[in-house]
């Protein structure tokens, strides 16, 4: 039988033999959607870095399960160096697909950013609740492609803010269009020819729908940034955000 996936954060280990004691939504989901029974198999990730493959021994409660560890696996999924995703902020649908997508390809971390042409706003009212929607919606995406660790996800925050968030060794990638006339190579032209990886990762920049502000472009100034651009065409903020994405993920080594 094919093993189902599933994210387990809430879980311990109770004894030698390797068993594990789960707790929390993971186990209704397993109940109630997946409709486990005792013998099943499953692929658990407990966020660890691990894909464990167990079985269900056990419901002992509505809100906990114990699992048999049969095996512990490190696939290579994750990225060997940080990849920190930064995007404009966009309306509430869109950001959540850019998170989704951008979990599946890699990111190890994620902001919303907060530009001088922002088109909507973040509430600062709102944030408990749309962090726990992301946690969710990566969760799955965690599950869908067989990542082992969710990207930490951070507040809205300013592009200033989100670069002192970036190790300081590693190269930031900010995408601008051609028009804005800044000196720097298509993205795939300089990943082609820089092909040793940075110690500290990597940092890609997206703006919001709105584009760049000239003189916010202006205020930039650090010097592990690299200008690039996507081609001639102008393209939407989520695709312009996943393409460039999908381009670094591609040379980007993996453990």
């Amino acid at each position: 039988m094919e093993r189902r996936r599933i994210y387990t954060p809430d879980w311990t280990v109770v004894e030698e033999s390797g068993q594990v004691l789960c707790r929390g939504p993971a186990v209704e989901r397993m109940r109630r959607v997946l409709r486990l029974r005792p013998g099943d198999a499953l692929e658990a990730i407990p966020g660890d870095g691990w894909l464990y493959h167990v079985r269900v021994v056990t419901f002992p409660s509505d809100q906990a399960a114990v699992l048999q560890v049969e095996a512990r696996v490190q696939p290579p999924t994750e990225p060997a160096q940080p990849v920190y995703l930064g995007v404009g902020f966009l309306r509430h649908d869109q950001l959540d697909e850019v998170l989704r997508q951008a979990t599946e390809l890699g990111i190890t971390h994620f902001a919303p950013l907060v530009t001088r042409r922002t088109v909507v706003q973040p509430k600062p009212e709102r944030w408990d609740r749309r962090y726990r929607r992301w946690l969710r919606l990566a969760a799955e995406a965690l599950e869908s492609s067989g990542r082992t660790r969710l990207p930490v996800i951070f507040e809205p925050m300013a592009p200033s803010a989100f670069l002192e968030k970036v190790p300081p060794d590693a190269v930031v990638l900010w995408l601008v269009e051609p028009r804005h006339e800044r000196p720097g190579p298509a993205l795939w032209e300089y990943l082609h020819g820089h092909p040793t990886e940075p110690s500290g990762g990597w940092a890609l920049v997206v703006g919001p729908e709105g584009g760049w502000d000239p003189e916010e472009l202006d205020a930039v100034a650090d010097p592990r940034l690299v200008w690039v651009h996507l081609g001639p065409r102008t393209l939407r903020t989520p695709t312009g955000a996943l393409a460039a994405l999908a381009l670094l993920m591609e040379r980007t080594t993996s453990r």
